[in-house]
């Protein structure tokens, strides 16, 4: 496997990771549920 796959690999699962957790905040937004965003945000 050449590095350049495994970036792209790499990139690919990060991007599907992001459009999860954006997908969790929208749904959480839409229903003005403020307590549930304590699971999609980090401490820092």
């Amino acid at each position: 496997m050449t590095q350049e796959l495994i970036i792209d690999i790499a990139t690919a699962k990060r991007s599907a990771e992001t459009a999860e957790i954006m997908r969790r905040y929208n749904d959480v937004f839409q229903r003005h549920d403020p307590a549930a965003l304590d699971e999609l945000v980090a401490q820092d």
